[in-house]
């Protein structure tokens, strides 16, 4: 029995098409109602989120150690590279691994499928040895079951645009009356790599449209087809290790696969996140008077001035000037000066004049408050009119269902924000309301509700402000959350939607600093690949 060449070897198990890809190596894809193409992460990827990766690890190490004791070269090579030169080593060591054999079977496994979408295309196809039996030993397996290739199904690109995902399936396999999507493995085992698949396949079967991608690199001329009808709940998983003549099927549960993927999704999520900052006295003070984010620079207020000038003036009065000048903190500006003061200078200069008023017998002058909160300007006599009454409305049942989504995705905390901005938006005379007799189901409210209950978890007064902003086109004054929510028109609330879905998927991030909550991304291009609002009765 002959093996394969490495030249055929590498020749089948290249792509016998070219994928468009990024330089991450995700599919490029035209999303629906853009002319920007949008990397679209791997259904692989995904699919590997919740993957313990130790064992991988391990193996790929002992490649290594085999490859380097073969490759007394590379050794050198290692040995005479700077340590820093992280690019340069890093190629070295995938040099080692490929040396040791770790990407054998990968590429042993790429040319199975290549034979076989080779033997699909071509029933007379006649695959190398000792490879031939395996493709036979697949056919066969699938026969046994009861089960037949759906003609032109085959290493095909599928796309989800709610989640901005996409994968090539192997095969569709039907039993006459369902279809299943259908993978072929051919490592040694398929006993942990259970939920990995259950992740992938879940992506495929809940796929919008079967993609083509064009030879436009803009995407211009790429084709969307409709997504077959395959099953939600099974697909199978097809295992075959090369040169073995064996062949196993397996079933796969998509109901525990599509449970995994919004955790995988949310995990990767976590991980864009930036939780850990550096705490500097500067913004330990500030945390401790709660008007500062890490990495926020805050400055003493007007009133905080007013009042240190009336205890300084005091000392100065009294004969103390001296005093003070030798107790003032090292490099802190002195008002006079007028340079601004940061929290942590305040709360270090109020300190001291807490300590000298003692020493001199002054009368004390507690601490005044930093930066306390601004008291609401009088409400404008000029008020948004809105009318309600012409409005479609929506069907209570849906209003039940909004309800009860609230309840199961809120947090404590997004709760109370939200039951605030609603009760504030009442007290303003822009009720919110949806439920009978109290309340009015409109389109427009119902899209307000759900915009609330969208960002409530964030329970962020300043990022609210900043969307509603973006949402209405220009700078609302700051007096009222509820008023400002209560006066959205309904296309204003449909692109709060937009907005608040992408923030919610990392699109659009948001960034304080110290003018307040900015959002830092293209918000056009963020919120064209998503849903901003649709006819709830039609959900």
């Amino acid at each position: 029995m002959t093996t394969l060449d490495p030249a055929t070897l590498t020749k089948l198990s290249q792509p016998q098409e070219t994928v468009r890809r990024d330089r991450w190596g995700r599919y490029q894809v035209l999303p629906p109602n853009s002319d920007k193409v949008v990397g679209y992460a791997r259904a692989t990827t995904i699919a590997k989120v919740l993957d313990d990766q130790s064992s991988l690890m391990a193996w790929n190490s002992r490649m290594t150690g085999i490859g380097l004791a073969q490759r007394p070269d590379l050794v050198a090579l290692i040995a005479a590279t700077p340590q820093d030169d992280k690019k340069t080593l890093d190629g070295i060591v995938k040099r080692a691994s490929e040396a040791g054999g770790a990407t054998v079977r990968r590429d042993l496994g790429t040319a199975i499928h290549g034979m076989l979408e080779h033997r699909l295309a071509d029933p007379t196809y006649i695959a190398p040895e000792p490879y031939q039996v395996d493709i036979e030993a697949i056919v066969q397996a699938i026969a046994d079951a009861g089960l037949e290739f759906v003609e032109g199904m085959s290493e095909r690109i599928v796309v989800n645009d709610d989640i901005q995902v996409a994968g090539t399936f192997d095969l569709l396999l039907t039993n006459g009356e369902e279809q299943f999507v259908a993978d072929l493995k051919t490592g040694s085992s398929v006993k942990y790599g259970g939920l990995a698949f259950a992740i992938q396949l879940a992506i495929y079967a809940h796929a919008h449209n079967l993609y083509t991608q064009g030879p436009a690199k803009d995407g211009s001329q790429d084709i969307r087809e409709p997504m077959p009808n395959v099953s939600k709940s099974v697909a199978i998983i097809i295992h075959a290790q090369p040169a073995s003549g064996e062949a196993t099927l397996h079933w796969l549960d998509l109901e525990t696969g599509t449970l995994a993927l919004h955790t995988a999704l949310e995990v990767r999520k976590l991980r864009k996140l930036q939780p850990l900052h550096q705490f500097t006295p500067q913004q330990a003070t500030a945390a401790l008077y709660g008007h500062q984010r890490p990495g926020q620079v805050v400055h003493v207020d007007e009133a905080w001035r007013k009042e240190t000038k009336k205890r300084i003036s005091t000392i100065v009065v009294a004969g103390h000037s001296q005093q003070l000048v030798d107790v003032w903190p090292d490099n802190h500006p002195t008002l006079k000066s007028g340079d601004p003061i940061t929290l942590d200078q305040g709360d270090g200069i109020s300190r001291v004049l807490d300590v000298l008023e003692k020493e001199l017998g002054l009368p004390f002058a507690s601490l005044p408050e930093l930066n306390p909160p601004p008291k609401p300007p009088a409400k404008s006599k000029r008020r948004r009119a809105i009318n309600d009454g012409l409005d479609k409305l929506v069907d209570l049942e849906v209003i039940d269902k909004l309800n009860a989504h609230a309840l199961a995705t809120l947090t404590p905390a997004g709760l109370e924000w939200a039951k605030k901005i609603l009760d504030d938006a009442k007290f303003q005379g822009r009720t919110l309301a949806l439920s009978p007799p109290q309340g009015l189901p409109t389109l427009r409210r119902y899209w307000i509700c759900d915009l609330i209950i969208t960002i409530a978890n964030h329970a962020d007064d300043e990022l609210a402000w900043c969307l509603l902003d973006h949402a209405t086109g220009q700078t609302i004054p700051h007096h009222s959350l509820g008023d400002a929510f209560g006066t959205l028109r309904k296309t204003e609330a449909q692109k709060g939607l937009g907005i608040a879905y992408a923030i919610d998927n990392l699109n659009l991030i948001p960034m304080w600093d110290e003018n307040g909550c900015r959002l830092d991304g293209d918000i056009n291009a963020a919120i064209s690949g998503h849903p901003t609002a649709k006819e709830p009765n039609d959900i």
